[in-house]
């Protein structure tokens, strides 16, 4: 079980890399600083597993609005896909920092693809 985890997590870590990845690009080029320890949490039911961020992490991401957009209109056919997956993730990650809320992401344990982000209150969002 502990090896499907580990398999679920790699393709999970692949098809989020493009936003986290400019997200942190973005936070180290501006030097900030976190605001504190806690990151992302990952939690994990029968059926599907939930990344849960932070105020500081959505604000980050929500920042790349504008540029995901551009990305979907000058990059080639092939690649308008993880643009588009991006666009809906800074979006909502919009749509969260404008309401004081956070971004989730859950996501099919079966096939992390297959994913979708929210926003919610409370719990892991401070």
């Amino acid at each position: 079980m502990l090896h499907h985890d580990w398999q679920s997590f790699h393709r999970v870590a692949r098809v989020l890399a493009c936003t986290l990845l400019c997200a942190l690009a973005l936070v180290a080029i501006r030097g900030a600083q976190p605001e504190s320890a806690h990151a992302a949490t990952v939690t994990k039911g029968w059926v599907t597993g939930t990344v849960y961020f932070n105020k500081k992490e959505t604000r980050t991401i929500s920042e790349f609005q504008i540029a995901t957009m551009a990305c979907v209109a000058a990059v080639p056919a092939w690649l308008k896909p993880v643009c588009a997956y991006a666009v809906v993730w800074t979006t909502q990650a919009r749509r969260a920092r404008d309401r004081g809320m956070c971004l989730k992401v859950k996501f099919l344990l079966a096939n992390p693809v297959d994913h979708w982000p929210d926003i919610y209150g409370g719990g892991y969002c401070r």
